[in-house]
């Protein structure tokens, strides 16, 4: 298992920042996390959209764009099949009902035949 962080701002979060920004994290955790961006808003816009992620940019009092960002939280369970097998909002963002959901997918491997994973 691993965790995937995708950036909204391409602009600002490079992937020196990134790479400096989970350096820090994942030494501290443990986890295998990454942190991604595109490398420009046009191809993070079609990404956005195949996972039903809104973003606004927010706008100052002049209508220019700041760095303040909004967009709800969505963490999804991907299987090894690129298949989104649930979406956690903060709603419904309970560590146990995760755990649960990615030891249900660990079962579902164990019961699959040999060679029917793509790894």
């Amino acid at each position: 298992m691993r965790f995937v962080s995708i950036s909204f701002d391409p602009t600002n979060d490079t992937p020196d920042v990134l790479r400096r920004y989970s350096g820090n994290l994942t030494a501290e955790t443990g986890l295998a996390w990454e942190f991604l961006t595109a490398p420009n808003m046009a191809e993070l816009l079609p990404l956005l959209a195949d996972f039903g992620q809104d973003v606004s940019i927010e706008k100052d009092a002049k209508g220019q764009p700041t760095r303040t960002i909004n967009h709800m939280l969505k963490l999804f369970l991907i299987d090894r099949n690129g298949i989104v097998r649930e979406i956690y909002a903060l709603d419904y963002l309970h560590p146990a009902m995760m755990v649960n959901d990615i030891e249900t997918l660990l079962m579902e491997e164990d019961a699959a035949p040999i060679g029917a994973l793509r790894r």
